[in-house]
C-alpha cells in the first residue's frame, strides 16, 4: 500500500472545495448577465477541480512501480 501525504491530501481536498465555490460564484454571474466574469470564474473553477482530481487518481488508484529493477546498480556508461 502507499504511503499517503497528509498535507497533499488536505491541501487537495481544499483545492476541491475551492473550485466548487468558484463554479457556484459563475453560476451567480450566468444569471446576473456578466459573460466575461462567467467565463473567468468558470475556467479557473474547473482547473481547481481537475487538478486534485488528477492527484486522488494517482493516490488511490495507480500501482506504484515495482522496485525490483532498481536494486541491481547499473553496469557501463549508459
Amino acid at each position: 500500500m502507499k504511503k499517503w501525504n497528509i498535507y497533499n491530501l488536505i491541501s487537495s481536498v481544499l483545492q476541491l472545495l475551492g473550485g466548487g465555490a468558484l463554479i457556484g460564484i459563475s453560476v451567480y454571474y450566468w444569471f446576473a448577465e456578466n459573460t466575461v466574469n462567467f467565463y473567468v470564474f468558470l475556467i479557473v473553477g474547473i482547473v481547481f477541480v481537475i487538478m486534485p482530481l488528477f492527484y486522488f487518481y494517482r493516490t488511490f488508484f495507480k500501482k506504484p512501480p515495482d522496485k525490483k529493477d532498481d536494486d541491481k546498480p547499473h553496469k557501463g556508461f549508459l
